[in-house]
């Protein structure tokens, strides 16, 4: 076999790995990247939902204090959740202290209120918490441009090595 055969199938091999292992970073922080959005809907916003579904002014207290009690931990009290834009809508400080009112406003509602009174403060809180968004990336933050930039590099690592592998491949190299 001639040197130059040998070349290109030592190339061929070595775009073949590198297509795989960028195809193995890609699967993984998508992955990651799904388990981390997992955990965010079972730890956070579950408890967030139950609020919003739920009649009595001590259950939502509870539910809403589990949930603050996870973004603290997990420090999603401030900072911007976007990569790009620094909209609004991507803050989380506004969205935290949100919550928190809420949490303050459940906590001194009278314990003594009538049902009618519960009731319509309850749909205050039903319409409060339906109109906090949550916004796309949270449960990633403040790792954000991290998964965005392996994503895309990692993507395009691996169809760029996948279409030299394969162009070596039709060449006849392999």
């Amino acid at each position: 076999m001639d040197l130059n055969k040998k070349h290109n199938i030592r190339k061929c091999r070595i775009f073949k790995t590198l297509a795989i292992f960028f195809l193995i970073i890609f699967v993984s922080t998508c992955i990651a990247r799904w388990y981390n959005i997992k955990l965010f809907e079972d730890d956070c916003k579950v408890y967030i939902d139950r609020v919003s579904e739920t009649s009595d002014v001590s259950t939502a207290r509870v539910e809403l204090k589990k949930a603050i009690d996870y973004i603290e931990r997990k420090r999603l009290t401030f900072g911007i959740v976007s990569i790009a834009f620094n909209s609004p809508k991507n803050d989380l400080e506004f969205w935290y202290k949100s919550l928190k009112n809420i949490y303050d406003e459940l906590d001194d509602f009278p314990a003594n209120s009538t049902i009618t009174e519960k009731s319509i403060f309850m749909v205050m809180i039903h319409e409060t918490i339906s109109n906090l968004s949550f916004t796309s990336g949270i449960e990633l933050y403040p790792y954000n441009v991290v998964y965005f930039w392996l994503i895309v590099l990692s993507l395009t690592g691996s169809i760029v090595f996948f279409i030299l592998f394969f162009k070596a491949k039709l060449k006849g190299v392999v």
